[in-house]
This record gives C-alpha cells, structure tokens and sequence, in this order.
C-alpha cells in the first residue's frame, strides 16, 4: 500500500483515535477526509510496511463499517478529494478513506 497523498493534519479532529480533515465539495455537506496512512498506523501501530493487503484491506473494511465511511481509492492520476466525497455522499457515509494507489 502506498502513502503518498497528504491531506492536511489538523489532530483535534479525530474519529476512533484517527485524525481527519472535515472537507467540503459544494459548500452544504461536510465530509470527513480520513488518509489512509493514518488509519494504518492507528489499527498497526507497529507497523503497517509488512502486512499484507489482504489483510489490511480486511481491517479497512471493518473500521470503515465501524465508523460510517467509505473507501476511495483510485491511481494517482485519476485520484480526486472532490469524487472521494461525493461517492461518499451517494453512499450515505459521512466520511471518507482516501488512498492513491500510485
């Protein structure tokens, strides 16, 4: 898995002990922005390079069915906050996991 996109940390937002940034698209729905690195390193925090995609992808699921959130991921050069939030937004989730896979 890949860390490479940053969002902007602001720690006082947190959501089960992972920071977010609260993002807005079109100004009326706030949406919680979640980078994957940092719910890696809440659900590994030993370390999360050697565990295998299976099984962290399992655990992704899980925390984003334990906490009202999608999951975005998309190649860096098809990688969009704004289609992220809104996928988010038609699934009814008031968050969202965003990875570039790149």
């Amino acid at each position: 898995m890949t860390c490479c996109f940053n969002t902007p940390e602001t720690p006082e937002h947190k959501i089960d002990g992972v920071s977010y940034t609260l993002t807005s698209d079109d100004g009326v729905y706030m949406i919680k922005v979640v980078n994957i690195c940092d719910l890696m390193d809440r659900l590994y925090p030993l370390g999360h390079y050697n565990v295998d995609y299976m099984t962290s992808g399992l655990a992704t699921k899980k925390w984003c069915d334990e906490n009202d959130s999608h999951y975005y991921a998309a190649p860096r050069e098809d990688f969009s906050i704004a289609v992220a939030m809104r996928e988010a937004i038609a699934n009814r989730k008031s968050c969202v996991v965003i990875e570039d896979l790149s």
